[in-house]
């Protein structure tokens, strides 16, 4: 039976190269550091520079009181006494004195007296006290008589108001997707690494605010009314009575509210919203009304005829803007957004009415006033005049920053051969440097925070147009200051631009972006190995293989995949065959 060799020297080799670039490719990779979406937002910042925008400031004013006044009276006293009077007359009372003398007597008459002899002298002196009268209480009666009414008022009345000039606000918010790639082995002391920032806008948008008058008036009222009623009969006293008469509050009443964000109009007047008219807009009109015969302009308010028909030669409108503008996130990472208000001041010249007065045509409009009434109404009116319109676009450019604060110094690659050592660096996220460890066995601390580099860029421009319009069958019905909406069958506006004007253009950086802090990471330094040798000492370092470097552990496969290509054949004995 004939033998065959079958080599397998080919199979060996493939198996053996395969291990070897299995190996080669089985390599370190380095650790994923992803910190989330990272959410940034901002609130009420100013719309013309860097800066929070003017908030309203909230005031208060009060006055309290309190007064009392009575109708009727009472006499008498509550402990009348009932008295008894005694006389005590009067009486003289001797107050005199004795003297005693001795004398030396020559004269007849005290002939036969020893004149060494004394004797006494009696010297009289009267005291007066008159007579008084005393009274003597008996007992005591309650003299009282009469009804009075004593009325009390208390209170407190006041007006708070929020009312401000917004000043033209900003609110964005933007989502960042973030990464660094962080060596997993330690890294040799002195040799750069770059942590490969990845940075991407995933979400952006912002939304503004035109400046406006904003806030609230509130009244406040608290009172409280009483009265005490005190009825006195003679000798039985008195009795008393109170109550109230009235007590009201604490009471809040709605007074204006304009463009706050629980409005759905513009405006509130005393709790009610939708109006059927807008404050904010306001028409002065030019009319001519007979009586008086000539031409009578009408401004809100302002004194005007309270009789007569005639018709209207032309209107101002001033309308206060109210343009809110968003932004959305674009292909190029920007936030974009524009918006435009029309009319903001429109001047009409009647041209039909021109032509009444031409004679060149009958009247197809008319005014009537009647008192606080007035109509206005054309089959047709034809306008012309020039109009400004406001309009508005927004460009916000954000770039992810962060801060890396290191628990001790690295090193930061300058460029051109140059480093320094640092404990912090900050700036964008994708221009993040090369850093280098300093000393072997360095276990660093690296605590990463993000913020948010926003430019704001805001173009408003006024555009001037000469506008023609058509209108058929329009009226409006006003009452006093309060008038409807215009109704107009059929509304054509034409407008002729006639070019914009820039107002304000500029670029600033958007501030009120709170910072996120990340989550620290780790980064290692390879420790340092010293030869052992009679006076040798040089120092080594263990180094973390680079990109594409088999680790020691892929060596032992690449070098068991070549042993197999040692033997170059094996033979095998088919059965019944002799062996060599």
């Amino acid at each position: 039976m004939t033998r065959k060799h079958v080599s397998l020297l080919p199979l060996q080799f493939s198996v053996g190269l395969v291990v070897c670039l299995l190996g080669g490719y089985v390599q370190a990779t380095p650790l994923l550091y992803d910190p989330g979406p990272l959410n940034f937002s901002t609130r009420d910042q100013s719309l013309w520079g860097s800066g929070g925008g003017v908030a309203p400031v909230e005031k208060r004013y009060s006055r309290k009181w309190s007064s009392s006044s009575s109708l009727g009276g009472i006499a008498g006293e509550a402990s009348t006494a009932v008295t008894v009077e005694d006389w005590h007359p009067g009486y003289a009372e001797d107050h005199g004195y004795t003297e005693w003398h001795k004398t030396h007597c020559h004269s007849v008459w005290c002939l036969g007296i020893d004149p060494h002899t004394p004797y006494p002298e009696w010297h009289p002196k009267l005291d007066w006290h008159p007579g008084y009268s005393e009274k003597h209480t008996l007992f005591t009666v309650d003299t009282r008589t009469g009804t009075e009414a004593r009325f009390s008022s208390s209170g407190e009345v006041g007006v708070t108001s929020s009312l401000g000039f917004n000043g033209g606000t900003v609110d964005a918010n933007l989502v960042f997707d973030a990464r660094l790639n962080i060596p997993d082995e330690p890294v040799d002391p002195g040799d750069f690494f770059s942590l490969s920032p990845y940075a991407d806008l995933t979400e952006g948008s912002f939304s503004t605010k035109f400046p406006t008058l904003t806030g609230e008036v509130t009244a406040s009222l608290e009172a409280d009314v009483a009265i005490d009623v005190e009825a006195c009969i003679l000798g039985a006293g008195c009795t008393t009575d109170s109550s109230s008469l009235m007590d009201v509050g604490p009471l809040n009443l709605d007074i204006l509210e304009i463009n706050t964000p629980g409005l759905s109009d513009k405006i509130s007047l005393f709790g009610l919203d939708d109006l059927a008219f807008d404050i904010t807009r306001q028409t002065t009109w030019v009319d001519f009304i007979v009586p008086p015969g000539a031409p009578s302009i009408t401004l809100p308010g302002a004194p005007r005829p309270s009789l007569g028909v005639g018709m209207n030669l032309g209107n101002l409108t001033l309308d206060y803007p109210d343009l809110a503008v968003s932004g959305s996130l674009q292909a190029d990472d920007l936030v974009v957004g524009s918006g435009q208000f029309d009319d903001l001041l429109r001047l009409n010249f009647d041209l039909d009415a021109a032509a009444v007065a031409a004679g060149s045509m009958p009247a197809l409009g008319a005014v009537a006033v009647v008192g606080p009434l007035e109509f206005r109404g054309d089959i047709m009116d034809v306008d012309i005049g020039p109009t400004l319109d406001l309009s508005q676009s927004f460009v916000m450019d954000p770039e992810l920053m962060v801060t890396l604060d290191f628990s001790q110094p690295v090193w930061q690659d300058l460029g051109a051969g140059l480093r320094q050592q640092v404990t912090s660096w900050s700036g964008p996220l994708a221009d993040l440097p090369r850093f280098a460890l300093i000393n072997a066995g360095d276990q660093v601390e690296v605590r990463p925070e993000f913020w948010v580099d926003a430019r704001f860029g805001n173009r408003t421009s006024l555009n001037f147009d000469l506008t023609f319009s058509l209108d058929v069958l329009k009226g409006q019905v006003g009452l006093s200051v309060l008038s409807t909406p215009t109704f107009s069958l059929v509304d054509i506006d034409e407008p002729i631009p006639l070019g914009p004007v820039d107002v304000f253009d500029s670029s600033f950086v958007l501030d009120g972006f709170s910072r996120i802090s990340g989550t620290p990471f780790l980064l290692s330094a390879a420790a340092a190995t010293v030869p052992q040798g009679p006076g040798l000492y040089t120092a080594s370092f263990h180094q973390a293989p680079p990109a594409g470097v088999p680790t020691p552990g892929v060596l032992a496969l690449m070098l068991v995949g070549l042993l197999g290509l040692i033997p170059g054949r094996v033979r095998w004995r088919w059965a019944g065959g002799p062996t060599d």
